[in-house]
């Protein structure tokens, strides 16, 4: 993971691009507004990819885990972590690729897996404290508010 580290400044302007292709769906999910969360945010990302896996096939796990919606479609971050992961992805595939001894497969499943839990904990927080939350009736808040 030490050559995806040294990209650093690579993903992190990466995400600032792709996270500026994503829509914009409100004010808070301006490229401008969440661009400062990048930097923080990789080192989380790296950190959690960093650590053990918790389940015994760290692919299956991360092709499984999938984001949380937005059914009302004001959460800033489904599209920021959709960018981020993105372009993490992206750096491993290119350390990889330069160092061929050192290409595994579960370094990818590594970092969708920790982008997927980082960004679920967070996209999960934005939506329980939603002022839109319940009031769109696709929104899966709205059982729990009736």
């Amino acid at each position: 993971m030490q050559s995806v580290r040294r990209r650093r400044a690579a993903i992190c302007k990466r995400w600032d691009v792709l996270l500026r292709l994503e829509r914009v769906s409100s004010p808070l999910a301006n490229p401008d507004t969440l661009v400062h969360l990048i930097p923080t945010t990789l080192d989380q990302i790296l950190a959690l990819a960093e650590t053990p896996p918790h389940c015994d096939s760290t692919m299956t796990h991360a092709v499984g885990l999938k984001l949380p919606s937005c059914d009302c479609g004001n959460n800033p971050y489904l599209a920021f972590y959709i960018a981020g992961e993105q372009a993490i992805v992206e750096a491993v595939v290119w350390s990889q690729s330069e160092s061929p001894d050192r290409a595994r497969e579960s370094e990818v499943a590594s970092v969708i897996s920790a982008a997927r839990t980082y960004a679920t904990d967070e996209i999960e927080a934005f939506c329980g404290m939603c002022m839109h939350r319940s009031r769109h009736h696709h929104c899966r808040y709205a059982a729990i508010a009736g």
